[in-house]
């Protein structure tokens, strides 16, 4: 199991703090502002996974990097301002991948945002924009410039 999962957010702004309000309102999750982090969380995902799951919201610094300048090392969530890195209890039989994929569906039914989904920022697994939908990604998609003929 990952220590963590990204999911990538384009919420028209840049601003950490109010994105973790926008998802913390639009999840119904718990708002928090520690030592100048934010962070989104739950006690209880769901009923048939009742663990906790949380994660803090914060800049993406890849997207100081504009790819013209950088082409070798942009991903597919260089052009997302914000991530929110997400983390769970290690308990149950359900991935952390499978938990916050679940997440990344409730987020991309409330919130006309552009998000991304990434396995341990290796591998894309779905992608979100509110004009095209959602676009799933076969197993070992490469989030990074090697994998941007199948994502681009």
């Amino acid at each position: 199991m990952s220590d963590n999962e990204e999911i990538w957010l384009d919420p028209g702004h840049d601003d950490p703090g109010r994105a973790a309000a926008e998802l913390s309102d639009a999840l119904d999750m718990r708002l928090e502002h520690l030592d100048d982090v934010w962070y989104v969380s739950t006690d209880r995902l769901s009923d048939s996974d009742p663990v906790r799951f949380w994660g803090r919201v914060e800049d993406n610094v890849d997207a100081r990097f504009p790819p013209e300048n950088w082409p070798d090392d942009y991903s597919v969530f260089s052009d997302f301002p914000l991530v929110w890195t997400v983390e769970s209890a290690r308990e149950g039989d359900t991935p952390l991948i499978d938990r916050t994929r679940v997440v990344f569906d409730r987020v991309t039914a409330v919130l006309p945002w552009r998000v991304a989904l990434t396995r341990g920022v290796r591998d894309l697994i779905a992608t979100y924009d509110p004009e095209r939908g959602v676009r799933e990604f076969l197993p070992g998609t490469p989030a990074d410039g090697t994998g941007r003929d199948l994502w681009a």
